[in-house]
């Protein structure tokens, strides 16, 4: 539909004009169907692309792990697996292995029901895995080492790696553990949580280079072969400090060789213990002996001293005619908690030839590493 329509010009002149109605209806349709065709279109390109890429990143983290078993094999280690799948599609890279497999040249062997680990995409170098079931660890045929067995309700972990591949943070997060075979009998804990280095909680993040740590293991179950002291559980064990050398890569016990030679100590600037009577909370400096057992020393701010030292005598761990002396200097040194109320004794920490003792009092004995 055609309208005159009159309009003077700068000169005060009428000039008449038409304006059809109707194509400036349908040009206001057409372009918005203009934009949101473009869009459709941009957006098309942009999840083609983006598909492009999750499959070239896909198909480099297989060249990487082919990559990695080769360097493995290189140095004498054999990996297997029962299957390999990559998916996560299009967010994450998730790589699923069934029955992963690792054996060495001394024929120890290591395995399990499952093992996964996811990334997103655009932050490859943070890794969440996945281990649930039971993990088994088999020494070399004739060290005279015991298989191990680990099994968990639930397994899992976040590892943080830097651009070369070493590790800078680590949260490890384990429920309904059960331990066969390090010691005679199970070991078992409710949960155990382990916080280290970039991912450590931000409280005692003091800078990048001090590989601070937090861990938490809760309602321990010892074995009863061992007789324990101070009853069949503990209940807290809890401690927050740092590293002041890194782990070095490799084998547990190679590992643990290396960090002893550099002189690596493990500083624990709190350190709470839970256990029957005793209620400890203290801190102290830890070392590795030449048996890798653990050795240092320490002060520590003691509830329940008396009750401790009674189950000792009844365990016949302490001499029944030393007792009433330790019951005596402990109250003549005791004092009042201002928060709990309860009467705590000072007393300096040590762990010394395969024995941890609490003052002059022999507690338990410190079992080498490996």
């Amino acid at each position: 539909m055609a309208v005159m329509l009159t309009r003077r010009d700068g000169n005060g002149k009428a000039r008449t004009f038409t304006r059809d109605l109707a194509y400036r209806a349908r040009a206001h349709k057409i372009a918005p169907m203009r934009l949101t065709y473009r869009l459709l279109l941009a957006l098309a390109v942009l999840a083609l692309l983006w598909s492009g890429f999750w499959f070239w990143s896909a198909q480099r983290l297989e060249s990487e792990v082919d990559a990695w078993i080769a360097r493995q094999e290189a140095e004498g280690r054999v990996i297997e697996t029962a299957s390999r799948t990559i998916s996560g599609f299009p967010l994450h890279l998730r790589l699923q292995a069934e029955g992963p497999r690792i054996s060495d040249a001394q024929g120890a062997r290591w395995e399990a029901p499952a093992l996964s680990g996811e990334a997103a995409v655009w932050a490859p170098q943070k890794l969440r895995l996945s281990f649930p079931g039971t993990q088994r660890f088999h020494p070399p045929p004739d060290s005279g080492l015991p298989r191990i067995e680990l099994a968990t309700a639930e397994g899992r972990a976040t590892v943080s790696l830097t651009r070369d591949g070493q590790v800078e943070g680590l949260q490890l997060r384990l429920k309904g553990l059960a331990l066969v075979g390090l010691f005679e009998g199970s070991l078992a804990a409710d949960s155990v949580t382990l916080d280290y280095g970039s991912l450590a909680p931000e409280s005692i993040r003091e800078d990048a280079e001090n590989r601070p740590f937090h861990a938490r293991l809760e309602a321990l179950e010892l074995p009863s072969a061992s007789d324990p002291p101070l009853g069949q559980q503990v209940q807290l064990v809890e401690a927050t400090g740092h590293l002041s050398e890194p782990l070095p890569p490799g084998p547990p016990e190679q590992a643990a060789r290396q960090w002893r030679e550099a002189g690596g100590t493990l500083e624990l600037e709190e350190l709470t213990l839970t256990w029957g009577p005793l209620d400890l909370r203290g801190a102290a400096t830890l070392a590795l002996d030449s048996q890798f057992r653990p050795e240092g020393a320490g002060t520590a701010r003691v509830a329940g001293l008396e009750q401790t030292i009674d189950r000792l005598v009844e365990k016949d761990i302490l001499d029944d005619g030393l007792a009433p002396i330790l019951k005596a200097g402990a109250q003549a040194a005791s004092q009042t908690d201002g928060e709990s109320g309860r009467s705590v004794v000072e007393l300096p920490l040590s762990a010394q030839d395969g024995m941890f003792h609490l003052g002059p009092v022999p507690l338990f004995p410190l079992s080498p590493l490996f």
